[in-house]
Parts: structure tokens; C-alpha cells; sequence
């Protein structure tokens, strides 16, 4: 019974602490040939690489690689196709990942009812 209570609480701990590892990316409105403010929670650490993925397969493709950064913040020129459907990959100095959620970029002079208010 006391092996079975450390091992479920060595666990809890590790699970524990992977969660609080992620941070959030926030989901951007991505209109293609405009500029674009990419955010994530700041983790700490000294830098953070910023890519581009493909929604349907996010580990196997980068459609912009955007650098390494050592604020949470950028300001990125799409350059995306209309109706291409991304998300944005943020892994920071430490090896924490983040995601945004799925966006599909509009075409130019087209905003979404969100870009208008």
C-alpha cells in the first residue's frame, strides 16, 4: 500500500510538472501580405525559435521559419497563401513548446468579422 501511494505521487509530480512546462501561443488573425502581431506567454527563457506549420501535419512541415527571438512578441509579414490553414509553433530556449490554435489566412483587403471590430 505505501509503494503504491509513493509511486502514484512520484507520478503526479512528473505529470504535474510537464504541464506547467507548455505555454500558451495566442491564435493570431493572419491576413496574407499584411503585417501580423505574434504573442506567447514568456517563459523566461533567453530566447524562443517562432515557426509556421502546417495545421494537418505540424511536426513534419514548416511553411516560415521566423527566427529565434528573445522577447514574446513579433510582428510577422504573412506571406501565406489565402485559406491556408496554420499554426504557430513557439519552443523556447529551455525546450518548452507552445501552439496557437488552427487559423486560416484571409486573402488581402479581406478581413474576417473578428479584423473588423
Amino acid at each position: 500500500m505505501y509503494s503504491t501511494f509513493i509511486s502514484v505521487a512520484l507520478f503526479a509530480a512528473v505529470a504535474i510538472q510537464g504541464a506547467l512546462a507548455d505555454f500558451t501561443v495566442d491564435t493570431p488573425q493572419i491576413t496574407e501580405c499584411e503585417p501580423v502581431k505574434l504573442t506567447w506567454d514568456s517563459t523566461g527563457a533567453k530566447s524562443y525559435n517562432v515557426i509556421i506549420v502546417p495545421s494537418d501535419d505540424p511536426c513534419n512541415g514548416v511553411l516560415a521559419d521566423l527566427g529565434d527571438h528573445t522577447v514574446n512578441h513579433i510582428t510577422w509579414n504573412a506571406t501565406l497563401a489565402a485559406g491556408t490553414s496554420v499554426m504557430v509553433s513557439v519552443l523556447d530556449a529551455e525546450d518548452n513548446e507552445g501552439w496557437s490554435g488552427n487559423v486560416s489566412t484571409t486573402a488581402c483587403g479581406r478581413r474576417t468579422a473578428d479584423q473588423l471590430l
